[in-house]
């Protein structure tokens, strides 16, 4: 089965799916109370219902704008992969917060932003809640 779109109704979600086998079927309707959506985010993007469903998140999903090159498009196949540092090097090493390396040349196109993270911790004059950048701890690049 393939889903095909997706709604929230009160504190569950609606999962739609059809049959995309040689054997044509009824159309299924799953009722969840959590789902974990694991595609992409242009498939989720595109699916019907998706939207509305996390109207409120729906801005945050859209934070990264990319400008392919013509012969190259975001599709299904995009992935996006994290690793976790125990030393965040591009701050210990480089004295760098943050910082984008792209080649949309390549095949596939590569993209990778690397950050130390946002604090939410009170230390050297931070207020408990501040979320200020800070040059200490782990860190992460995607």
């Amino acid at each position: 089965a393939e889903l095909q779109g997706l709604e929230r109704s009160g504190e569950q979600w609606l999962l739609h799916f059809n049959s995309s086998g040689a054997v044509p079927l009824p159309s299924l309707q799953l009722t969840a109370t959590s789902a974990l959506l694991a595609l992409p985010r242009p498939v989720l993007m595109r699916l019907p219902g998706f939207q509305k469903a996390v109207a409120e998140r729906w801005p945050s999903l859209r934070c990264t704008d990319r400008d392919f090159p013509a012969t190259v498009t975001e599709g299904a196949t995009t992935t996006k992969v994290y690793a976790i540092y125990q030393d965040a090097w591009w701050v210990s090493k480089l004295d760098l917060l943050r910082g984008v390396r792209e080649n949309l040349t390549t095949e596939p196109p590569v993209a990778i932003h690397y950050h130390d993270g946002e604090a939410n911790a009170t230390f050297q004059g931070f207020a408990p809640g501040d979320r200020r950048e800070r040059r200490e701890g782990k860190g992460h690049a995607q």
